[in-house]
């Protein structure tokens, strides 16, 4: 995959994460092709597990954050203000382009919002 993806192709690599959180390690970073991809969800309480996801690529440092993102199971979770021993880098976060339209992931069926 080329470097410089678009929030969609994250997007759509966050879809894949999201489905199977398991498999987060050996997918492709849709920047640099590695597979080093890293998604950690902060949440507010452990119980609705509704926070934000942080999707990065510990190669090149580049990847998404989603808010209002309920974490999965299985998926990396950290409680808000209790981030002991979670590791999240200062990635640079893609944003995505203005478009005027939403859109829904077809893997899971999420949708983001019109931007």
């Amino acid at each position: 995959m080329a470097a410089g993806a678009t929030w969609e192709r994250w997007y759509d690599a966050y879809a894949l994460a999201y489905a199977a959180p398991a498999s987060v390690p050996q997918l492709a970073c849709p920047d640099c092709s590695a597979s080093a991809l890293r998604l950690v969800y902060v949440v507010v309480d452990l119980v609705d597990r509704l926070g934000y996801g942080a999707f990065w690529c510990d190669a090149c440092l580049q990847g998404i954050s989603l808010s209002r993102a309920e974490a999965p199971a299985g998926a990396a979770v950290a409680l808000f203000g209790e981030t002991a021993g979670v590791s999240i880098p200062d990635y640079a976060v893609v944003s995505p382009q203005v478009s005027g339209s939403a859109g829904v992931a077809p893997e899971t069926g999420l949708a983001w919002p019109e931007v």
